[in-house]
């Protein structure tokens, strides 16, 4: 069940007319008129409401007061060669929403698969609010595609935090370099299944801050690299601030 209401403009004594989509629901949820919720505008604020009425197929909330502000502590960028498999990119969407990463990233490489359609954007970014909702988090991660390479480095270059690169052959690993550097923000980079090229490697190595690592001694599927790379960096990333949790609920 989600655990909150989403509208991208949210603003105490107000009055806002939800999507169709939330609409249904909380219909779904029997939540009527007179009914008490909370919403949120994706931009980590948190507020209480109540429902007024049915407008058609839309329903009118009242927003009442700000609850809270729920930013991260930490910024946790995974970047994902788009994968050959669209139901994968979905999963791997999903659970890193859960998992807390507060950027997500696709983007062509050699190997990768050479475009991602605007109708597949779109069905992520409907995946992040519900994936959002169900668990909780009121700061909606950032989703961008990179279709040409050399933007997408330029992006990396100018971003803060180590830029590690998941490489089999690296001589260090991630949880040693993740010990060693004491972060709060990182870009993960995970290649496609062939993995990147020679050349891609080098470029990569040139960035600023790019430091190559190894997950583990196994192959990996590109998805389930990303995502055991996401759960321990987010375990390092949230011993260093344990007294500021992002979940509202917790």
């Amino acid at each position: 069940m989600a655990r909150f209401s989403y509208h991208p403009q949210l603003q105490a004594g107000t009055t806002v007319r939800l999507s169709r989509e939330e609409s249904c629901h909380l219909k779904a949820q029997r939540l009527y008129p007179g009914s008490p919720l909370f919403l949120s505008d994706g931009k980590g604020r948190v507020f209480r409401g109540t429902v007024q009425q049915d407008d058609g197929r839309e329903k009118l909330v009242t927003v009442e007061e700000q609850l809270s502000m729920q930013v991260p502590p930490y910024r946790l960028r995974v970047c994902q060669a788009i994968l050959h498999n669209q139901a994968r990119m979905d999963w791997l969407v999903e659970k890193l929403v859960e998992l807390g990463a507060t950027e997500i990233c696709f983007f062509i490489a050699h190997h990768s698969v050479p475009d991602i359609s605007h109708r597949k954007i779109r069905r992520l970014e409907r995946i992040v609010v519900e994936a959002c909702k169900q668990s909780g988090r009121a700061f909606f991660p950032t989703l961008r595609s990179f279709l040409e390479w050399e933007i997408f480095k330029e992006f990396l270059a100018n971003e803060n935090g180590l830029v590690l690169v998941c490489e089999p052959a690296a001589s260090a690993t991630l949880t040693e370099t993740l010990r060693e550097e004491k972060i709060s923000e990182c870009s993960l980079l995970i290649g496609p299944e062939g993995d990147f090229t020679d050349r891609e490697k080098t470029e990569l190595g040139n960035i600023n801050r790019s430091v190559f690592v190894k997950l583990t001694n196994t192959v990996l599927r590109s998805e389930t690299a990303a995502l055991y790379a996401a759960c321990l960096t987010m375990s390092f990333l949230e011993k260093m601030d344990e007294d500021c949790p992002e979940n509202f609920w917790l």
